[in-house]
C-alpha cells in the first residue's frame, strides 16, 4: 500500500516535486549569478581594475600597458607607465611634447574617461589653437602675427634670408597617480626623466603643500590600489563597494593627501621637494611651470597655515623663476564652482576643461627650444 501525502498524492511523487522544484531554484539561482557576473564585467568593467605596482623610490605607480574600461570610461596606461596614448622616445618632427605631472587631479580616477583628463583636453586645446592660426595664416598670411615662439632661429643658419616659422602640433603626456604627494612625483622624474618633452607642468593642489610622502604600503593595504585582479567581477563588486558601505571598518583609508595634517615642517619639505623638481627637469633640458589650484568654494581650508603655505609656495616659484598660475577658490566659483567638481576635491569633464584653459595659457607664454 502506497502511502499519502497531505494532497493525496504518494509520498514518492510528492518526493520527485520537490526535487524537481529544488533543481529550479539551482539552476535559476545559477542563471541570476552568471547573468550578473556577465553585467558586472562586461557593463561596469568589474573584475578588470587598474592595477598598481609598488615601487620603493617613487612609492607605486599604475602597471604600464593597461587597457580597461570602468563604468563606461576608458583607462589606457602605454609601455611607460603614462595615462596616455603610445609614444615615440623622441618626439616627432615639429612636436612639441608637454609632460603634465601630478596626483588625482591629473590622473582623472576611474570615474574619468581618457578624454575627458586636463592633460588629453590640454592637448586639444593646443592644437585647436594651432589649427586656428594655420588657417588663418593660409587665408592671410600677411595680416598673422606668428608667435616667437614658433619662429625658426636664426633663419641665416638655415639658409633662410626672411623670417621662417612652422607651425608645431602639441603631444601632452600623463604621469600621475592618485594619492602622489610631491616627492612621489619627485622620485618618478628622477628615475624615468620627462621623456624628451619641452615643457613639464607640475600640478599641485593646495592640500598637497603638505602631504608627506607616501610609500609603497598603500598598495598593499587599500583595496582601491590592487596589485592583481579578482577572479569575479562579484567579487570586487561585493569587497571593494557592497560590505564597505555598510561596515565602516572595511573602508579604505582616505585620500592621503587629503586627511594630511598641515605642518609646517611638511611645507618646508615640499618646497624644497620643488625646488629638487626643477633641478631634474633642468637637467633634462626641459622647462618646469608649475600650477596650483585649490578647492572649490567651502571646502578650500582658511587657516593661517594654508595661507601661509600658498604664500610661500608662490614666493618659492618667483625666487625660482618658475612660471605659474594659481586657480583659486574664487575662480572656480565664477566658472561654475561646485558644479565643475564631482566631488571635494575632483573635477570632472567641465572641471578638467577649465585646467586645461588656464594651464594652455601658461604654456602659450613659454619659449620653445627643442621643436624641430
Amino acid at each position: 500500500m502506497n502511502k499519502t501525502g497531505k494532497r493525496g498524492l504518494p509520498i514518492s511523487e510528492i518526493s520527485k516535486i520537490a526535487k524537481h522544484k529544488f533543481l529550479w531554484v539551482i539552476a535559476l539561482t545559477l542563471f541570476l549569478l552568471v547573468s550578473a557576473e556577465l553585467a558586472a564585467r562586461f557593463l561596469l568593467g568589474l573584475g578588470d581594475p587598474l592595477v598598481y605596482q609598488p615601487d620603493p623610490d617613487y612609492g607605486y605607480r599604475p602597471v604600464p600597458n593597461q587597457d580597461v574600461r570602468r563604468f563606461g570610461n576608458r583607462i589606457f596606461y602605454n609601455a611607460q607607465g603614462l595615462r596616455s596614448e603610445p609614444i615615440t622616445k623622441q618626439p616627432a618632427l615639429g612636436t612639441i611634447r608637454i609632460l603634465c605631472v601630478g596626483d588625482s587631479i591629473t590622473f582623472g580616477g576611474t570615474q574619468t574617461d581618457q578624454a575627458a583628463t586636463y592633460p588629453y583636453q590640454l592637448q586639444g586645446t593646443l592644437n585647436r589653437q594651432v589649427a586656428t592660426l594655420a588657417q588663418s595664416a593660409q587665408e592671410s598670411p600677411l595680416s598673422v602675427k606668428v608667435p616667437n615662439r614658433f619662429i625658426m632661429q636664426p633663419a641665416s643658419a638655415l639658409g633662410l634670408t626672411e623670417t621662417s616659422y612652422r607651425l608645431p602640433r602639441y603631444e601632452v603626456l600623463n604621469a600621475s597617480a592618485a594619492g602622489w604627494a610631491t616627492m612621489n612625483q619627485e622620485a618618478f622624474l628622477r628615475k624615468f626623466g620627462t621623456f624628451n618633452s619641452e615643457i613639464v607642468v607640475l600640478q599641485v593642489a593646495s592640500h598637497d603643500l603638505f602631504q608627506p610622502k607616501i610609500s609603497s604600503n598603500l598598495v598593499e593595504e587599500s583595496p582601491s590600489f590592487p596589485t592583481q585582479k579578482p577572479v569575479l567581477a562579484l567579487q570586487e563588486a561585493l569587497f571593494r563597494y557592497a560590505l564597505p558601505k555598510y561596515f565602516p571598518e572595511l573602508r579604505p583609508a582616505p585620500d592621503p593627501g587629503v586627511e594630511t595634517q598641515p605642518s609646517k615642517d611638511d611645507l618646508k619639505r615640499n618646497l624644497e621637494s620643488l625646488e629638487r623638481i626643477n633641478s631634474i627637469v633642468k637637467a633634462h633640458n626641459s622647462q618646469l611651470v608649475v600650477f596650483l589650484i585649490e578647492q572649490p568654494d567651502k571646502h578650500e581650508p582658511k587657516s593661517a597655515l594654508y595661507r601661509l603655505g600658498k604664500q610661500a609656495f608662490t614666493d618659492k616659484a618667483q625666487a625660482l623663476n618658475l612660471p605659474h598660475t594659481f586657480l583659486k577658490a574664487e575662480d572656480i566659483r565664477k566658472a561654475g564652482g561646485q558644479k565643475l567638481f564631482r566631488d571635494s576635491i575632483h573635477p570632472n569633464p567641465q572641471g578638467n576643461k577649465l585646467i586645461a584653459k588656464e594651464v594652455a595659457e601658461l604654456v602659450q607664454q613659454q619659449p620653445l627650444a627643442k621643436v624641430k
